[in-house]
């Protein structure tokens, strides 16, 4: 029995991730996120086959490699710059070395003709921030902390430290003192019973937090 939208539409959106992993045209590719993954893309002038891999969204390692590529023409590769991310750590390498690139409307833009065996390398600072709480139905006067796209919850009641005292333990999970922030999205990977009860922090009182920039 489906009792809310999210129930039935939530399941649907995420099988429907692969749908909307990679744009074509027959100007390129725009890839919107990232994963492990392989894409084939059948041109006019000919074939474009890329593997993708990733730690994404725990590390900001994004490696493609060009598996085949019989097309003629030079093609634009659009790789999609989450907003959080600092133009100023973004950097692109194609076989270790550095390659130029443009920033356009939040995508990383390159332009070539590309050969089989091409390696092409994406970085971007993935980091630990605090942000402030938006919407109409949300409680104002609150924070929460996020790593990436990740949001980051805590079993402790206690308040958040200085954002500075923060140390990440493991990919996504920072921990001072008794404070432990970690990724919520783990919850999916659990049993429905442990999930349930998989019940954390997620908001931060912003006067408790003032010294966290």
């Amino acid at each position: 029995e489906v009792v809310a939208c999210c129930n039935m539409r939530g399941a649907v959106g995420l099988a429907a991730l692969a749908d909307y992993a990679c744009l074509a045209d027959q100007d390129g590719l725009t890839l919107l996120f990232y994963f492990d993954s392989q894409i084939s893309v059948e041109f006019a002038d000919g074939v474009l086959t890329l593997a993708e891999a990733t730690d994404y969204p725990y590390a900001s390692r994004v490696l493609l490699t060009i598996e085949q590529a019989t097309i003629a023409a030079p093609k634009s590769l659009r790789l999609f710059l989450p907003p959080w991310a600092d133009p100023s750590g973004i950097a692109l390498a194609i076989n270790s070395q550095l390659a130029e690139f443009a920033i356009e409307n939040g995508f990383l833009t390159l332009t070539r003709r590309f050969a089989a065996g091409a390696r092409l390398a994406l970085h971007f600072v993935i980091g630990l921030r605090a942000e402030p709480t938006f919407g109409a139905d949300t409680a104002p006067g609150f924070l929460t902390f996020r790593h990436g796209p990740l949001l980051l919850g805590s079993d402790s009641a206690d308040a958040a430290p200085p954002l500075r005292t923060l140390r990440e333990t493991a990919p996504g999970t920072y921990e001072s003192g008794p404070l432990r922030l970690a990724p919520l999205n783990n919850s999916l990977a659990l049993p429905q019973d442990k999930a349930q009860g998989d019940r954390r922090k997620i908001l931060f009182a912003r006067e408790d937090t003032e010294q966290t920039r």
